[in-house]
């Protein structure tokens, strides 16, 4: 058997039947390749290789769930597209989401941004044009969405903090 690959990135948007809700992917936790059933080692016991996520409810809370890398009937998570097919419907958040990001094959690219450039370069409690969000922010901007702040920096403009709650970008207030 080949091997497969992970089916999600950080920001992109998933179904879980395991808990019947949306969420986003928040951090990529590890993958597990050449498993087998009552670990026999028999072709025939051979299980799916799998992605565990954390995965950002958008009922709150984090969780541990898999792609079981694309064989959706064992996958913890699905994208938007298998939910609708199993009968879950779309993602309730895509008409907020409209306003504050762009959505590229299933991903929320202003969560991506933040969530990689916070994995790779850390946060460090810094704010202005250096910290992730202000930088996904302006170029989030640029592509014609809204800003997150109000003209004088202070605050969050309105429904921003729905949406960043939403994508886990405000998971830790």
């Amino acid at each position: 058997m080949a091997q497969t690959k992970p089916q999600f990135k950080l920001g992109s948007r998933v179904f879980s039947h395991y808990t019947m809700g949306w969420g986003t992917v928040v951090g990529i936790n590890k993958t597990e390749r050449d498993r087998y059933r009552q670990s026999t080692g028999k072709p025939e016991d051979r299980m799916d290789d799998t992605t565990w996520y954390d995965v950002w409810q958008d009922k709150g809370g984090t969780e541990l769930l898999d792609d079981a890398h694309g064989n959706w009937e064992m996958a913890r998570i699905v994208p938007e597209h298998i939910a609708k097919r199993y009968g879950y419907g779309a993602d309730p958040t895509t008409e907020m989401r409209e306003h504050w990001t762009i959505m590229a094959y299933g991903v929320d690219l202003r969560a991506h941004l933040i969530l990689s450039l916070v994995e790779h370069l850390g946060y460090g409690n810094s704010v202005g044009p250096q910290d992730p969000a202000s930088f996904a922010d302006s170029v989030l901007v640029a592509m014609g969405k809204r800003s997150a702040w109000t003209e004088d920096g202070g605050d969050y403009t309105e429904g921003y903090s729905e949406y960043a709650r939403c994508a886990g970008l405000l998971r830790h207030q």
